[in-house]
């Protein structure tokens, strides 16, 4: 479960260990740094806080209390009145050396502070409010221990892995909806609990029936998350007594690999010593901590409709440029929702609520030789990434990002090729549309390489006009 995800990166964090938590998370509360900052503005709003008071002396963040707890509060409210949020966490957080984790998770809060600023939303009860409602899509990282649930772990292979949950408590059977009859369903209930069930013969074999679709998905579950290790698996699953007769994954374990002892071991234990480290997992473990860098404006932003709004703004200062309207920018953001949800198979595309105008140029770019070429699957071992967004540190400058489409080739599991697809709904041809998003497509591919660990040379970008011939 993502919760039991969270908690796990939430440990391993706390003893210093880089992580990168799969899908959606919060990186303002999810490590020491995030909650010492949280602590502190609580600290300077609500003298009655001592929790967080306690928690903001025992932190790194600690100097700030050393003109006394009135002092800072006088000083920090003036501080978020006149320079606003995300200059005050700057100035909190500057001289404070960060490991690398620390340092993104550290960019994550002033962009966090950034955004609520822009929006004006109110005092600290409402920004820490908002911080501890702020939930991002994490992007995919190297050099660290990556956490996710099984369902996120599909399709990835790693030279290690840990697996653990499989031994949870089953559904409950009295919360499911049971429709019987035939086809179509001429009756249906919530099924009682095991006992009353089995007075009845129907309601017997509907809970039979439905126990023995969730076995089999939980065994097709345990499938996936056991055969994502190239070299070595560890299973943690909870203790039983010999004679135990409960129904869940460790039984089953129990019964399959037991031979009297809690743990159980296969194959050779120092398989690692014969795989050197890479040269960059190498550089990331000795690097020195680092200072966080002030962010600068003007850093690249893919299409949403919150950059959608920044174009729009400068194409109407612009004199240059063709006119950019609300309109456009809305058929943009349709034809970019259409095209996030196709794979590897361009029929999956459904148009059937799309507007007039965007039905019109997706049927005509869905049938060109250009999205045959972007959406069918090359030859070898490919992951997909749709919609993946991004915040890096690149050249010393903030930037923040979401990739459309990317391609990534891997060996052995290792990304070894990556190719960029940023779709463009402009109107002007194919050459003109790449000069203008040259630098653009730079910064995507400068996001790329440190993400997966590869070479610039290695990572290719284009865009890809949506428009045909012009239209």
């Amino acid at each position: 479960k993502n919760e039991e995800a969270a908690s796990i990166a939430s440990l391993l964090q706390s003893e210093g260990i880089p992580v990168s938590l799969e899908g959606k998370s919060n990186p303002c509360n999810d490590n020491p740094l995030g909650l010492a900052l949280l602590a502190a503005f609580r600290t300077a709003a609500f003298p009655g806080d001592r929790i967080s008071a306690a928690l903001l002396a025992a932190s790194p963040l600690e100097g700030l209390l050393s003109k006394g707890e009135e002092s800072f509060r006088e000083e920090a409210l003036g501080m978020i009145a006149s320079r606003g949020y995300e200059e005050t966490v700057r100035e909190w957080t500057s001289g404070i050396p960060l490991d690398p984790f620390l340092s993104r998770r550290a960019a994550d809060f002033l962009s966090a502070a950034g955004e609520f600023d822009a929006a004006a939303r109110g005092g600290v009860a409402e920004f820490t409010a908002f911080l501890e409602g702020h939930v991002v899509q994490e992007a995919e990282a190297s050099g660290v221990v990556r956490v996710m649930t099984v369902h996120q772990s599909k399709g990835l292979t790693f030279d290690m892995s840990i697996v653990a949950g499989l031994d949870g408590k089953g559904l409950n059977t009295t919360d499911v909806l049971h429709l019987g009859g035939g086809e179509p369903p001429t009756w249906g209930c919530l099924l009682p609990g095991k006992e009353a069930a089995a007075q009845d013969p129907v309601m017997e074999a509907a809970l039979t029936e439905i126990r023995s679709e969730e076995e089999y998905g939980k065994l097709c579950t345990a499938y996936v998350a056991l055969t994502r290790s190239r070299h070595a698996l560890h299973v943690l699953t909870r203790w039983l007594k010999p004679d135990t007769k409960t129904k869940n994954f460790a039984r089953l374990l129990m019964l399959t690999v037991h031979h009297g002892s809690p743990v159980v071991e296969r194959g050779d234990a120092d398989w690692f010593e014969a795989h050197a480290l890479r040269g960059n997992a190498r550089a990331q473990t000795a690097s020195a901590p680092s200072i966080l860098p002030p962010c600068k404006a003007g850093t690249p932003h893919a299409l949403s409709p919150s950059s959608l709004a920044r174009k729009l703004a400068a194409a109407t200062e612009s004199g240059t440029r063709a006119a950019f309207s609300a309109d456009a920018a809305d058929l943009g953001t349709e034809i970019h929702e259409v095209l996030s949800r196709i794979s590897w198979d361009i029929k999956e595309a459904d148009l059937g609520s799309c507007s007039p105008a965007a039905q019109v140029l997706l049927e005509r770019f869905l049938r060109s030789e250009h999205a045959a070429a972007v959406f069918t699957k090359p030859e070898g071992s490919w992951d997909l990434w749709n919609e993946r967004s991004f915040d890096l540190m690149i050249d010393g400058a903030w930037v923040s990002g979401c990739f459309d489409r990317v391609h990534v080739r891997r060996e052995n599991g290792r990304a070894v090729d990556a190719r960029i697809y940023d779709y463009k709904t402009n109107r002007s041809t194919p050459e003109a549309i790449a000069h203008e998003y040259e630098g653009q497509m730079e910064q995507y591919r400068k996001a790329a390489s440190m993400l997966l660990g590869l070479g610039a040379d290695k990572v290719s970008a284009r865009t890809v006009p949506v428009r045909q011939n012009g239209e």
